[in-house]
């Protein structure tokens, strides 16, 4: 790009009209041009010959074709005889006016294509690039007109191998498929054909829910997981997943599958190379709405929310809070035994697993950033007001100006960057940023953009959460900075008490005092966020077409 181009961030919508303008316009210019040219038009003129985008040398003696201007490269359209043209019975005159080079290219290319396997090739295509059933379907319709792909499938069922029935059952509130474990696992048969795959399958499974579309509405609620010991890489896979115009009813119904599945693959397995392949679930991932509905607990706005601890919420200023600092803990046999009323709702089916209580630990993606950073940037921008904390404008457009500067050496390791999406203000944004900007913003930015800027009292306060997360995201960390790290986390919430108000001390806020507690069973934070689901999400949405 030029230097001297100006440096115009355009929003979204207006990149998107700016495209769709650009189309209708060069739609017009070939228009215009293919009405001109289609008098001349021969109407013996046979079909040019199209290649497909491979790296083939060009042909030695191209025949030009007069419809073609050499000089922008730019293709009339199909005569209103186009029709005619399409017919198959006028491939026989075709393929005999065709020059042999040509005839021999298209040849080759197709022996070529052959070899790697050309169905494989269009099918990966039209799942990378999300083609629909119909675009998929009129596309392989189109090529079997020609003699050379008459091999290929003139459906898109059949290229996809789409099952031609699909086990869903019926449950409250919609429908569910299984996908189950088994073909996951075959799967790594595959993969690790040298006998290096570990006898103990460690399963990580998150669940959350995904809104679809609002007129009307429908969501989709996957059951995803991957397994934890078998490298960094985090390959994330459908189990299960539930459709319907409302979240799943009944956990028990919605789980069921799962708990089958991890009970028959923990306590018999599956034999590869003489090997007995066994599968044990490390670690439930979810927000807190999705683990009150897995537990059949209450939600995090009732009293007796924390499924960690017995400590009680008080209700005042129209919230519930927890202003206990210290509680007794919870434990696998008090939770079995659904001694607490006005904490269990119901029993749970995932009351088999070994340790219930440390083992679905707290999801700091959820419960500390979008949870208690954002919160923080609420205080300091208004988005909670009338609060003390609450910034002055111009202070505002300090920190934005600070955060514009700072964009510009931010490294493509982020995903995010302070500038994207066209923010003029992103501060001001901070109730629409994502968990990687608000990342961002809590172990690296932060610490410099508010400096200055906050209360002393309140930036030392900030940098405390700092310090305590940058310590728990850190791989291989020594105990006892881990408990450093959850002694200054008391002294987070506590501070937090005076600075904000008791009645702003929420259940995620509360949760903190567990946190360094998962970070001794599980490791780092990164090794039980739900990050790899997440990103998993997006995708999985994408992926939803018209068939």
């Amino acid at each position: 790009m030029d230097d001297n181009w100006p440096n115009i961030h355009l929003s979204k919508a207006t990149r998107y009209r700016s495209r769709k303008r650009a189309a209708v316009e060069a739609s017009s210019l070939f228009t215009s041009s293919s009405s001109s040219n289609n008098d001349n038009y021969n109407a013996n003129q046979t079909l040019p010959i199209l290649s497909l985008p491979l790296n083939i040398p060009p042909l030695s003696n191209p025949t030009p074709n007069p419809n073609v201007e050499m000089h922008n490269c730019s293709i009339n359209p199909l005569p209103s005889n186009e029709d005619n043209i399409l017919n198959t019975d006028n491939y026989d005159s075709f393929t005999e006016n065709t020059s042999s080079d040509e005839y021999e290219f298209v040849s080759k290319v197709v022996e070529s294509s052959s070899d790697v396997g050309l169905e494989l090739v269009i099918a990966r295509w039209s799942i990378r690039h999300n083609i629909t059933h119909l675009a998929l379907d009129d596309l392989l319709k189109s090529i079997s007109l020609f003699p050379q792909f008459k091999g290929l499938p003139k459906d898109s069922r059949t290229l996809l191998r789409t099952p031609t029935t699909t086990l869903v059952k019926e449950i409250s509130g919609g429908i569910y498929h299984h996908f189950g474990l088994k073909n996951e696992i075959e799967q790594l048969f595959k993969v690790y054909d040298n006998g290096s795959l570990p006898s103990s399958l460690m399963l990580v499974v998150g669940i959350d829910g995904l809104p679809l579309s609002k007129n009307p509405p429908s969501q989709l609620w996957p059951c995803l997981g991957y397994f934890s010991n078998l490298g960094k890489s985090r390959d994330v896979f459908i189990i299960g997943v539930y459709y319907g115009q409302l979240k799943p009813q009944n956990s028990k119904e919605f789980l069921l599958d799962l708990v089958n599945d991890l009970s028959f693959f923990y306590k018999t397995g599956i034999v590869y190379n003489n090997i007995n392949i066994k599968v044990q679930l490390k670690a439930l991932i979810c927000d807190t709405p999705a683990k009150s509905f897995a537990l059949n607990v209450k939600g995090h706005t009732g009293k007796h929310s924390c499924n960690r601890c017995y400590t009680v919420g008080r209700y005042g200023n129209n919230r519930v809070f927890f202003p206990d600092l210290c509680s007794t803990l919870r434990t696998r046999e008090s939770f079995i035994s659904y001694s607490d009323l006005n904490f269990h709702c119901n029993k749970t089916i995932l009351s088999d697993i070994p340790d219930l209580v440390s083992g679905i630990p707290f999801d700091y993606m959820h419960c500390i950033l979008i949870g208690v950073t954002k919160k923080l940037l609420m205080f300091w921008t208004g988005g909670i007001k009338p609060h003390s904390q609450n910034l002055p404008k111009f202070l505002i457009s300090a920190i934005d100006l600070k955060l514009n500067e700072l964009g510009l050496y931010i490294p493509q390791d982020f995903q995010r960057g302070p500038k994207e999406n066209s923010r003029k203000h992103p501060l001001q944004d901070a109730s629409r940023w994502k968990a990687t900007e608000l990342r961002q913003c809590l172990l690296y930015t932060g610490m410099v953009v508010f400096h200055n800027i906050l209360e002393k009292k309140v930036y030392n306060h900030f940098i405390v959460l700092c310090v305590a997360i940058r310590i728990m995201s850190t791989d291989n960390i020594p105990e006892e900075y881990i408990l450093f790290a959850k002694k200054i986390l008391i002294c987070f919430v506590s501070q937090f008490a005076e600075i904000y108000g008791n009645t702003f001390m929420s259940h995620n806020i509360h949760i903190m005092l567990h946190l360094a507690d998962d970070v001794q069973t599980f490791g780092s934070l990164n090794n039980f966020s739900a990050f790899p689901f997440e990103s998993f999400m997006q995708p999985l949405k994408k992926k939803k077409k018209v068939v």
